[in-house]
């Protein structure tokens, strides 16, 4: 029979010297996998990011309309922190775009920088840091209705793993009102 060293000098045949071998093997691979999942579970708690983003302001470029008048928004989305949201991640501003309710039709939208708009939404990718604004301007027109009122409605959200220090409605939407003038 053959005979072969352990590592720590003790005698062991040849089958056996292989099976430590493959088991050592193993063991090297658990520790470097746990060692690879503590760091990534590192990360991930490292990643972890509060920031309040709103719609600072939302705006119309008029106060009254007719049917068939066209009409533009302009929303200012902010970072009001504490956190910056990282390059990995976008902060939202999106706006209503269902014109059966609220009397309008978005017609197009543009954002800010080189951005392409995702209906309904302007996808602002990060780093995005705390006082920092983006604008997305909302193009429509007035649908033929009897409503009185049209209003159009913009949001600002953000996807896991980004918390919102303050989540009300209040600071993440904001409500335009325009009264229409009925022939």
């Amino acid at each position: 029979m053959k005979v072969a060293l352990k590592g720590n000098g003790t005698r062991v045949g040849v089958g056996q010297n292989l099976h430590y071998r493959r088991h050592l093997m193993e063991f090297r691979l658990l520790k470097l996998l746990a060692l690879v999942f503590i760091l990534l579970g590192v990360a991930s708690t490292s990643y972890a990011v509060s920031a309040d983003l709103t719609v600072q302001s939302l705006n119309a470029n008029v106060t009254s309309v007719h049917p068939g008048d066209p009409i533009k928004f302009t929303a200012v989305l902010k970072n009001n922190g504490p956190g910056t949201i990282p390059s990995t991640d976008s902060a939202d501003l999106e706006g209503d775009l269902s014109s059966t309710l609220n009397g309008i039709t978005i017609d197009r939208m543009t954002c800010q920088g080189d951005v392409s708009p995702d209906t309904p939404a302007c996808e602002y990718a990060g780093p995005f840091v705390p006082g920092e604004t983006m604008t997305t301007t909302f193009e429509g027109h007035i649908d033929t209705n009897q409503l009185s009122f049209v209003w159009f409605v913009a949001c600002a959200h953000s996807g896991d793993p980004i918390t919102d220090p303050d989540p009300s409605v209040r600071n993440n939407c904001k409500l335009k009102v325009v009264r229409q003038i009925l022939p």
